[in-house]
């Protein structure tokens, strides 16, 4: 971690706001001056969410009342070691959970960089879509970039998005993107360095792009909360999230049909080894109580198979801790010694309906089907606090990151 923060210390951009000077752009973004002199713009304020209570959005049947108590937080952080440790798996994991019910937190390395893959295009599609309710973008303009980005996690969408959200200019969308990011989750939890499968688009930060799975876990809690978006509009993205291909519900969309889990991806291979990433919102009725939480999984490792059994296992693990109800075929028993089939095949790098790539998506696979949000009408007042944290870390010894070789361009 050590490299990694002296990386980020002598990369770093300094930037000087500027009250009311610099040009604007078609698109009507406010601007501020880089040090290097290239305009760029200010974040557009969000909008107050239009339901009394945001966390409805994301209950099946009401407000969240099911949550993990402290005592159940801290033995799963255990349990996660105990698993991790156990599945001998070479290369690195990081996975975070947020209880949205209590706000009980459970991490292991949930503050080490990983390598994001696409799992960060879940950022540039807040961003378009917070221009869109603010007015900057039309719908109709991101609409099928949405589509093929959340449901196939294609590449070559995304960067068409960065476009979009640069007004035109590539490397002023990943600046707004980087800022959104920092924004979100808080300053040196992420390096977006170029569109994710373009790595000769790079803003010469690093050859890859880094992100914490506490990062994600922040962002995703912030949309699940209303906080992030517009009702309306984060309610269109969690129902684009939950409308993913089938080829890519592998890892921690792998749970009872009656679950709802609004999820973004991030695969990708290279030289020397695989990134397996995933995060998601899951959302649940146990009992008749309604329950939420969001959960992120990332591991960097030569050994793919393993990676997937592991995040598979960690997915039970979590889901049935929070919920207390069972899952068929369970692998959490036996971390690290069961190597039964994963239950969904590890996605090809020559499949892009299973895995990330640049290329357009299949079109006889099902894509999302969410309903267009109507605009908001009225506005009122913001979402309750959710209740205060019980924290429960299981942290292993601070590993040092060292950048691995640059990745596959076409299956970022």
């Amino acid at each position: 971690m050590l490299a990694v923060a002296t990386f980020l210390a002598s990369s770093a951009v300094a930037i000087a706001i500027v009250a009311g000077s610099g040009p604007g752009n078609k698109n009507g973004f406010p601007a501020f001056a880089l040090e290097s002199g290239r305009p760029s713009a200010k974040l557009p304020p969000a909008t107050t969410p239009t339901s009394t209570d945001a966390l409805d959005v994301i209950a099946v049947g009401g407000p969240i009342a099911h949550g993990l108590s402290k005592e159940a937080a801290a033995d799963l952080g255990d349990e996660l070691a105990r698993m991790v440790e156990a599945s001998e798996l070479p290369g690195s994991v990081a996975i975070a959970v947020t209880d949205l019910g209590s706000g009980a937190t459970v991490s292991y390395r949930a503050e080490a960089m990983q390598r994001s893959g696409c799992v960060v295009n879940f950022f540039v599609l807040a961003l378009a879509l917070r221009d869109v309710a603010d007015g900057n973008l039309l719908f109709e303009d991101i609409e099928p970039l949405v589509e093929d980005i959340v449901g196939f996690s294609d590449a070559a969408a995304a960067f068409d998005l960065y476009l979009l959200v640069g007004d035109g200019d590539l490397f002023y969308g990943l600046e707004r993107v980087g800022l959104f990011i920092d924004e979100v989750t808080g300053s040196g939890q992420s390096i977006l360095d170029h569109p994710p499968g373009f790595e000769w688009d790079s803003r010469g930060l690093d050859e890859n792009n880094y992100i914490t799975a506490g990062a994600m876990n922040v962002a995703l809690a912030s949309l699940a909360r209303a906080e992030l978006l517009p009702v309306p509009w984060g309610e269109y993205l969690l129902d684009m999230m939950a409308n993913v291909s089938p080829g890519l519900d592998y890892l921690l969309a792998d749970l009872p049909d009656d679950v709802i889990v609004s999820h973004k991806n991030g695969w990708f291979a290279y030289d020397d080894g695989n990134v397996e990433n995933d995060t998601a919102i899951v959302r649940y009725v146990r009992d008749g109580v309604p329950g939420a939480y969001v959960i992120t999984f990332m591991s960097d490792s030569p050994d793919a198979y393993t990676s997937i059994l592991l995040a598979q296992a960690v997915t039970r693990l979590v889901y049935t801790t929070v919920t207390g109800a069972a899952v068929a075929g369970s692998l959490v028993d036996s971390p690290g010694e069961s190597h039964e089939e994963p239950i969904v095949d590890e996605p090809s790098a020559g499949d892009p309906a299973a895995a990330e790539t640049g290329e357009p998506a299949i079109e006889d696979l099902a894509g999302p089907t969410a309903e267009v949000p109507a605009e908001p009408t009225s506005e009122a007042a913001p979402a309750e606090e959710p209740v205060a944290e019980a924290t429960a870390t299981a942290e292993d010894p601070a590993v040092e990151l060292t950048p691995e070789p640059a990745v596959d361009s076409a299956s970022e």
